[in-house]
């Protein structure tokens, strides 16, 4: 039988593994999640008639990449014999999660990032070529829009977001006062309407 040529990496993991196995090691500790499908096996045989056979599954393998949009991300998965691309939502994974009105500013803010950046500077690049080169007749024009991209994209992630959330945070407070006042003055309300009243003789 023709030994496989092995990389110098894959030399150094097979002995790693074997080191982990001859110390009692379990390298693979995946009793708790028992596979019952494959990703060939999904592709080839899942039927909208089938759907309910497909409702609960359990697949291994490595995440090969995430596309994230907010609550819904695309990830691909390789298991031992194929790829497949699975869809997640932010509910699904984090039931119980509840973020604050800063963190899910400040993570919205991150994801997009990347994207405004992009955005906006080919948006600056073009109206940098107007300026350059569009001559006298577009040059008031090619420079307000010039400032109008950096002030408005250094707005949008730094004025903005900020405004928003200590506007929150406003509004927040001021309906815990107005609640409070509301709970006072049934209070005192409820605490008049259990004086005692004493009742005077009528004479005639």
């Amino acid at each position: 039988m023709q030994q496989t040529n092995l990389s110098e990496q894959e030399l150094i993991r097979r002995e790693k593994l074997a080191e982990m196995i001859k110390a009692g090691i379990e390298p693979y500790p995946a009793s708790l999640y028992p596979v019952n499908s494959n990703s060939i096996n999904i592709k080839q045989n899942f039927s909208e008639a089938d759907r309910e056979q497909y409702a609960d599954i359990c697949i291994a393998g490595r995440i090969m990449s995430v596309r994230d949009m907010g609550k819904a991300n695309f990830a691909v998965i390789q298991d031992s014999v194929g790829k497949i691309q699975i869809y997640i939502r932010r509910d699904d994974i984090c039931p119980g999660e509840d973020k604050s009105l800063y963190d899910l500013t400040n993570d919205s803010i991150n994801q997009t990032m990347s994207r405004t950046i992009v955005t906006n500077g080919l948006v600056f690049l073009s109206v940098l070529a107007l300026v350059l080169f569009g001559g006298e007749v577009l040059r008031g024009f090619s420079l307000a829009l010039f400032v109008g991209s950096i002030t408005g994209t250094y707005s949008t992630i730094a004025i903005a977001s900020p405004i928003a959330i200590w506007w929150q945070d406003k509004l927040g407070a001021a309906k815990v006062k107005d609640v409070q006042i509301a709970s006072q003055s049934g209070e005192k309300m409820a605490s008049a309407s259990r004086r005692s009243v004493t009742r005077r003789p009528v004479t005639r």
